[in-house]
This record gives structure tokens, sequence and C-alpha cells, in this order.
């Protein structure tokens, strides 16, 4: 799934350019936003050279109704790991809800702030089960957490990040933001702005963006085509 994403001709040239060399050849292009995605200094989706990768944790259950499916998580990291040796650089959001969800923690009771950290806490758990499996693959990587946790992972510093890519590193943020009240979605939309990713991916249980969650409302409508004001 995520192999032939990525080497979809529509998304990528055979001749990857390194970033000075893009920007020498479109210094005039800024930022812009074509179907829905955001692409910062002038980096294209036919040309990416560094993107950013976000999972849902519930992409992590498979058939499960909680928790991870270690089968599945091996066949995404083996994807991972064969977009990788094409020379892109990789950095991965991953959320928490096969585990925890904060945002439903105020119906069992728990203050909805606690909770927040609460799946911040979740998703470092599937962060550090993706590196785990990435690592028995033979890949160097490095997670990167939106708070302090030294016994297992660095803080997130954007210059240390990048330059973890740019020595062809897979680079796997955790914890969110490290604040509540923020989707581990807004995490991704940030942190690639930060690292200058040329694209942001988005593997889920579902197959597009809709009104309201498919898996619950049979007749969710589906947005084919989405802009800044549909959303």
């Amino acid at each position: 799934m995520l192999t032939q994403l990525i080497s979809d001709k529509k998304l990528i040239e055979q001749k990857l350019l390194k970033p000075h060399e893009i920007h020498d050849l479109e210094p005039h292009i800024k930022p812009f936003y074509h179907a829905g995605v955001y692409y910062p200094y002038a980096r294209h989706a036919r040309n990416p050279k560094r993107i950013l990768l976000k999972l849902s944790g519930e992409a992590l259950m498979g058939e499960k109704n909680y928790g991870i499916d270690s089968s599945l998580l091996e066949k995404y990291s083996q994807e991972i790991k064969e977009i990788h040796n094409k020379g892109i650089e990789i950095a991965i959001v991953i959320g928490g809800g096969n585990i925890y969800r904060g945002i439903e923690s105020e119906e069992s009771g728990i203050n909805r702030v606690q909770g927040d950290y609460m799946g911040m806490m979740a998703t470092l758990i599937n962060s550090m089960a993706l590196q785990s499996h990435l690592e028995k693959l033979g890949c160097d990587t490095r997670l990167m957490s939106g708070f302090n946790v030294d016994q297992v992972c660095e803080p997130f510093i954007r210059r240390r990040a990048i330059r973890h890519l740019e020595k062809g590193r897979i680079v796997i943020f955790g914890a969110g933001l490290g604040k509540p009240y923020f989707t581990t979605d807004s995490t991704a939309s940030l942190r690639a702005i930060e690292i200058e990713a040329n694209i942001v991916l988005k593997g889920t249980r579902v197959d597009g963006v809709y009104d309201f969650d498919p898996e619950k409302k049979k007749d969710a409508k589906k947005f084919n085509e989405n802009g800044k004001i549909t959303m």
C-alpha cells in the first residue's frame, strides 16, 4: 500500500534532486496548496525528497478490537523500509487510538487534559513498537517526543530532527505536540512544516475524508476533493 503510493509516477520521478538543487531550479515558487495538500518551500509532489507519514493508531489493530497486530506492524515496517531505500527521507507520526483516545476520556469520568496526556503516552507505545520493528529490519531510527521521556527517546528539537533525516535516519515523532487539545493530525501538519517536508501522507482505516466516521455512520459523506474552504 505505502510502497505503491510513493512509487506512483504522479508522485515521484526517477531522479531525486537534492534540496538545494530544487531551490536553485525553482527559487521563485512560493509555498502553495494543491488538492488540499500544503507544499512548502517550492518542493512539490512530483519530486518528494522528504515525506511525513501519518499512521492512525487504529491502522495498527488489524482485526483486533484494540492493541497492536504485530504481523501488520511488520508489514508496514517492510514497506517503509522499501520507500526509505529509494533515497527518500521519512518522518512518521502515529496516533494512539488503538490503545487510548483522549477525546473520549470525559465519558469515563477522566479529566480531558489528563486524558489527552494519557493518549500522548499511547502514541509513544505505538512509536516504540514501530521503532523496534524498523530496527529489526536494519533501519537506523530516532524517536523524538513532544515531552521529555529521557529513558526511551529524545525531545523534539527541530534542527536535530532535520539533521537526523539528512543523515538517513527514519524519524518517529511520538507524544503529539506535548500539549492537550491537539490531535495527532495537527501534529503531523505542524511537524511537516517544521521539518520542511514535501508532502504529508496519511494512512488510516478508511479510504478518504468524510464528514463523519464512516465506521460509525454508514451514510457518512465522502469528499472526493477538499480545499481550504471545505475544511
